[in-house]
């Protein structure tokens, strides 16, 4: 359903060139963002907003998708997802998407069509409750939207945050 494809669309895309490679910037990555299945104390500083820069965290130990950690929670926040082409000897392009986990287009589907049943069954018994599931979806667009106005609010500070990540790896590693 096109509706609710429209809320997972990149934010914004964008590209930006680094001296480091796709095996450095990997291995610089790994070192850096911390893994989401990791506990770490940087990321519980930055998750009560007691951090000073914006942390990273590597999703699912994929190093090229990372997830912005900041004292709000927002399932719609926009990750970073980073692909690699290489340009010449020195020079690699990153082209970088900021857009919401895919994942969750499953979730609000599934609510959907639980409601919608709930709410065939529901008017079985009490007429008026078929009207339950049109109530119920636009609480759930509603609250979409919402989340993805939030998130897009926060694209230019993810945008600077991964600038800086990366400007930090690229002297941690001489790039």
């Amino acid at each position: 359903m096109k509706i609710i494809d429209s809320f997972f669309q990149p934010y914004e895309e964008f590209s930006i060139r680094t001296a480091l490679s796709e095996e450095e910037l990997k291995q610089a990555l790994e070192k850096e963002c911390p893994d989401s299945s990791v506990l770490s104390w940087k990321v519980f500083k930055a998750s009560f907003g007691m951090s000073e820069t914006m942390i990273f965290i590597r999703r699912h130990n994929d190093p090229f998708r990372l997830f912005p950690v900041r004292s709000r929670r927002n399932s719609m926040r926009g990750e970073v997802h980073i692909q690699c082409e290489k340009i010449s000897d020195g020079v690699t392009v990153l082209h970088i998407s900021i857009a919401p986990d895919g994942r969750w287009k499953g979730f609000i589907w599934g609510l959907g069509i639980f409601s919608l049943i709930y709410g065939i069954f529901a008017a079985m018994f009490v007429w008026y409750l078929v009207f339950l599931p049109v109530v119920f979806f636009g609480f759930m667009f509603f609250v979409l939207t919402c989340c993805c106005g939030a998130a897009q609010s926060e694209v230019s500070e993810t945008r600077q945050g991964f600038r800086e990540l990366l400007k930090k790896l690229e002297h941690n590693t001489g790039g």
